[in-house]
């Protein structure tokens, strides 16, 4: 990964945009600071291969991220940016495919431009100001340039207590934004502009769900050849579902070969899964243990990996060294589950044996509004649980900021039916879906690929039908398609071969709860204390039991951290605390989420407080 940066300023530029570089943390040899103009400074660490002086007319481009043509990766994308820029087409590039963000710099007009792909999936933060503006890679680094007020934002606050994220340009700084996806903002003489040069449309035009199957097991392949071409050591972090392995088939597909591993807290019905995957496949399996004391003691680097904008990755954070010296990148199944398998849409959901249920059939929705979205969404932190630990003063606005955010995420996308309007939350921002924190994290240690995003995947997921994802008969079919033989194997989420049509699927998971609840089938272990039988350990019983983890809880009602910024209420987080440690609720996801800030603002002190 190449952390970016630039500084304007009317004195003293270069060594604004030196104090962000050093703050970037590489400490080795590939650093690049450069003079542009005597007003504007820009400076590049961790690139193999940093960016090379142009010519005087030419474009100044620092690039972050990967871009792919139809053969695999571009060796040269600062040199496909200039292109566009000299030709006046920098709105084309959302039409690229990859996840990177760029800083382009026309040293005669001394114009600076900053852009992001199609959905916003590499961050890259700036700050504007009266002379002169900044922009990095990295939050921690951008805070170096002392000009920045640094005032705390209530409405990044808000939405991170609400959606354990931020939307659309918020941070939770008033005075510093992020660019959303598809964006083109420039800086000259003082003036900002920004524009959105692709919006999201979800055009719901499929019409034949076998063709579209047939389609979309196309684009996995071509979208795996590509990603695939310029590694030498790929590995697969597989689990036992569904989107790994749709991964690992289309690699298979095309000849290629991925070393499969599991990183997980014990040898459990997941490995299990991931093992006969692996095998069927003909690939190598490692299985990584996650010890739970390795989770807590990566709290705070997680937290500076993801900028503070999620509650701290922990889960694979704390795992990525060895990772990282056996393989030159990654690839997950990430984001497959909710696009193509429509995971965050408004569905109907069944109560079994007191466990709720999604069931494959879309919950009637006659509108999208904003406050309609941010009161039906199913993940998060519960609404009146977390309003409680703000002040009243400030709790008073929950509802409306609520509702801003959701907005400014909705903005400008066009939809095909009212249900489509949920994805909005989930794929205008990417880098900043609290689904992917764990991977935003993992760029510091090693990259991460995903086929979700390539351009002709997420082609035919905007052409689907909401009911097409909500009942996941074109994923899986895709999926038969590329391999019948990991098709058939199990799903380590319910038992059953991936291949059994998943109302199928609901109807023999309804059958077994029933047998459960009379004691005529066994209940599979739910693991012991901290451990569990899925992929991830049980966080909230990590949060009473590790002594570190239990101690930072136990001490957030007094955290001066929080405290001081006048927006939390004392008593309600203490409230919280105890209601979790004495087992009378879970609040694992909002103590995560406090905690989360406090480590943020304890390592990155706020200059003053704002409304904002």
């Amino acid at each position: 990964m190449s952390d970016i940066c630039i500084a304007v300023a009317r004195r003293d530029a270069s060594q604004i945009a030196e104090s962000i570089v050093r703050a970037f943390g590489d400490s080795s040899d590939r650093i690049m600071i450069r003079t542009v103009t005597p007003e504007i400074c820009v400076g590049e660490s961790g690139n193999e291969n940093p960016s090379q002086p142009h010519a005087d007319e030419g474009p100044v481009v620092l690039f972050d991220g990967d871009i792919f043509d139809e053969e695999g990766l571009i060796a040269n994308p600062e040199q496909l940016i200039a292109g566009c820029y000299a030709r006046g087409e920098l709105d084309r590039l959302a039409w690229l495919n990859g996840s990177f963000s760029s800083i382009i710099i026309d040293r005669q007009s001394k114009r600076v431009s900053l852009a992001t792909d199609r959905i916003g999936s590499r961050c890259l933060f700036a700050w504007f100001g009266e002379g002169g503006m900044s922009a990095a890679s990295q939050l921690s680094a951008l805070l170096a340039d002392n000009r920045i007020p640094q005032h705390v934002s209530l409405q990044g606050l808000i939405e991170l207590l609400s959606f354990q994220r931020t939307m659309a340009a918020q941070t939770q700084y008033v005075d510093i934004e992020v660019l959303p996806g598809a964006a083109v903002w420039t800086f000259q003489d003082g003036v900002v502009e920004k524009r959105n040069t692709r919006p999201l449309i979800w055009t719901g035009a499929a019409r034949n769900k076998g063709k579209t199957a047939e389609q979309l097991a196309d684009a996995l392949r071509a979208a795996a050849k590509r990603r695939l071409s310029d590694l030498h050591r790929p590995g697969l972090l597989l689990s036992g579902g569904l989107d790994a392995r749709t991964v690992l088939a289309a690699a298979s597909a095309n000849g290629d070969t991925l070393d499969c591993i599991s990183v997980i807290a014990r040898d459990n019905q997941e490995t299990k899964m991931a093992r006969a995957i692996a095998e069927a496949a003909g690939a190598d399996f490692r299985l990584q243990i996650a010890d739970p004391a390795v989770l807590s003691s990566a709290f705070d680097a997680s937290v500076e990996a993801s900028h503070g904008i999620f509650a701290a990755p922990i889960n694979l954070f704390g795992s990525l060294e060895p990772l990282a010296e056996r393989h030159d990148a990654l690839f997950s199944g990430h984001g497959l589950d909710y696009t193509l398998r429509g995971y965050y849409l408004p569905c109907r959901r069944m109560t079994i044996a007191g466990g709720q249920m999604r069931l494959p059939v879309l919950s009637p929705v006659d509108t999208a509004t904003p406050d309609a979205i941010a009161n039906g969404q199913r993940v998060g932190i519960a609404a009146d649980l977390a309003k409680n630990m703000l002040r009243s003063e400030y709790a008073a606005e929950w509802e409306a900021r609520r509702a801003v955010a959701v907005a400014a995420a909705m903005d400008g996308a066009t939809f095909a039916a009212p249900h489509d309007a949920w994805d909005s939350l989930i794929l205008h921002a990417q880098g900043r879906h609290y689904a992917n924190s764990d991977f935003v994290a993992m760029e510091r240690k090693v990259p991460h690929r995903t086929l979700a995003f390539d351009s002709d995947v997420l082609d035919i997921y905007f052409s689907m039908p909401a009911s097409w994802r909500a009942d996941e008969w074109v994923a899986r079919k895709a999926l038969q398609i590329l391999s019948t033989e990991l098709a058939d194997i199990p799903d380590a989420n319910t038992g059953f071969r991936a291949s059994i049509a998943f109302p199928a699927q609901l109807a023999m998971m309804l059958s077994r709860a029933v047998m459960r609840r009379v004691g005529l089938v066994a209940r599979a272990p739910s693991g012991d204390g901290v451990e569990t039988d899925r992929s991830w350990a049980d966080l909230a019983e990590l949060m009473r039991r590790d002594q570190y983890m239990c101690s930072r809880v136990e001490k957030l009602p007094d955290s001066e951290i929080l405290l001081d910024t006048k927006f939390f209420d004392r008593k309600a987080m203490r409230d919280v605390v105890t209601a979790h440690m004495e087992r009378r609720a879970d609040n694992r996801k909002l103590l995560h989420q406090l905690l989360s800030i406090e480590s943020w603002f304890t390592r990155h002190p706020y200059g003053q407080v704002g409304n904002g």
